[in-house]
């Protein structure tokens, strides 16, 4: 499984959307989209503020 396959899968499994984990990360939800999507890498900074938040 790729990392950003259980981005999707934990954000479904907490009931949230884009938009509201986007909001606790301090970007928008394009942003977040393209690293739940693997087009963009998901910087370590941002994996640290989501590893907390889960």
């Amino acid at each position: 499984m790729h990392y950003t396959q259980r981005l999707r899968e934990l954000r479904e499994d907490h009931d949230q959307k884009q938009e509201s984990i986007a909001l606790e990360l301090n970007i928008t939800r394009q942003q977040y989209q393209l690293y739940e999507s693997g087009k963009r890498k998901l910087p370590i900074d941002l994996l640290i503020k989501l590893c907390k938040y889960y």
